[in-house]
């Protein structure tokens, strides 16, 4: 009795199957979270708000830092550049430099786009090398 019920099952799985409808491939999403984030880039820009834009990129690093090495951020010093230069097995000359800009930039009242533009950089070489 099972196997004629798994058979008719079968069979009627198959006539079924012809009476679906085609259903038209889909366009894939496009990745909107790259548009999304240049326009974002764009607007900060035009404002020319570098204070902001340095604060968040230096407040990004160090949460990177806390989460990713379980060092505590709140006092830079020399204690800590050497642990985060231990841990990420980078030079201390390149963290002293890293460092350095971004206390230069937290004491600044403005920023120029050149002192913007060497943050982003060093932030950059710090992520990828680990300098």
């Amino acid at each position: 009795m099972r196997r004629r019920i798994s058979a008719q099952g079968t069979v009627g799985g198959y006539l079924l199957a012809g009476w679906q409808r085609v259903v038209e491939a889909a366009e894939p999403n496009n990745n909107t979270t790259v548009a999304f984030t240049e326009t974002i880039g764009r607007l900060y820009l035009q404002k020319k708000d570098n204070r902001n834009i340095a604060d968040k990129q230096i407040t990004y690093l160090l949460e990177h830092i806390r989460n990713q090495y379980y060092l505590n951020t709140s006092q830079v010093n020399d204690e800590f550049i050497a642990a985060l230069s231990r841990k990420t097995n980078a030079s201390k000359e390149g963290m002293d430099k890293l460092f350095q800009m971004i206390h230069t930039i937290q004491q600044s009242e403005e920023i120029s786009d050149d002192q913007l533009l060497e943050l982003n950089s060093q932030v950059e070489n710090f992520f990828k090398s680990k300098l």
